[in-house]
């Protein structure tokens, strides 16, 4: 009995600790970057601020039009990290933080983005027609 007792105490203690981690999480989050809709078993380079980042093979959801590929860019104390959305142990640190440059490789070509802070922290990054298409927006997508 007292080792149900201790395990129920350790399951519950264990569950609101990563809840409130993943509400800090949240809290801290100054954008999230989606790789949606086009993606066809393409191969892609993802860079911030010219510092590498992945290299993947991306193929869009046909019912949701998502990949596996998402990121969070978010405020850790005075620095800024960016985390994979599926993976949050893996993190990149992000130099030179006060400009954010998102460079995409794809199909033999360079497409770069730079934030801009007052358009919203969702954007999408689509394939359309051999170019890759951004989109930053306040309402969350899909989900809103």
């Amino acid at each position: 009995m007292k080792t149900i007792t201790i395990m129920a105490y350790l399951f519950i203690l264990v569950s609101c600790n990563s809840k409130v981690k993943d509400e800090q999480i949240q809290d801290n989050i100054l954008f999230e970057i989606i790789f949606a809709d086009g993606f066809k078993s393409d191969l892609i380079e993802f860079k911030v601020n010219q510092d590498f980042i992945i290299k993947s093979t991306l193929t869009s959801d046909e019912s949701d039009g998502l990949t596996s590929l998402a990121y969070k860019i978010l405020k850790k104390g005075d620095k800024i990290v960016l985390i994979n959305s599926y993976e949050e142990n893996k993190m990149h640190y992000v130099k030179n933080h006060k400009i954010l440059t998102l460079s995409v490789f794809y199909k033999a070509e360079l497409f770069d983005f730079q934030i801009d802070k007052t358009k919203g922290k969702y954007i999408l990054i689509e394939s359309t027609t051999n170019k890759i298409q951004y989109t930053q927006q306040s309402k969350k997508p899909l989900f809103d």
